[in-house]
């Protein structure tokens, strides 16, 4: 098995970080921001938090944690991570409730699962060492 070693980061690390801050703040500002009143997608509320939380901590893990042909970090530091976006999404659900939104806790559920999955599949994908 390959030991780990320092990398020094390459131009795709750059562009997958700078798309991950991109994403989490697309995230931010689209929770905090008016509800939409007659919503565009015919999709449940539920699938849009999954799908935003899934799409952010797999590219949070990819960008910063490990991604194919790039040896990934012990599992602690993607689990880590997945807190991070799990405690974030919590932060902002409450944060609704400060300006014109609702806090629902079946959003922040649908938040955790869609990182909770994201992980999974990156783990499975990767099958990163617990060190």
């Amino acid at each position: 098995m390959p030991t780990r070693k320092e990398v020094q980061p390459t131009w795709v690390d750059g562009v997958l970080r700078a798309g991950s801050i991109a994403l989490a703040l697309v995230i931010v500002a689209l929770s905090l921001g008016p509800a939409p009143e007659d919503p565009a997608l015919d999709i449940s509320d539920k699938a849009i938090h999954g799908l935003a939380y899934f799409s952010l901590t797999l590219a949070l893990l990819l960008a910063w944690v490990g991604r194919p042909g790039r040896l990934a970090q012990p599992l602690q530091v993607a689990l880590a991570v997945t807190l991070v976006v799990v405690s974030g999404g919590l932060l902002v659900e409450l944060a609704q409730s400060l300006v014109s939104r609702q806090t629902e806790f079946l959003d922040a559920l649908a938040n955790a699962l869609g990182a909770g999955l994201a992980l999974g599949l990156w783990a499975l994908v990767l099958r990163p060492e617990w060190s």
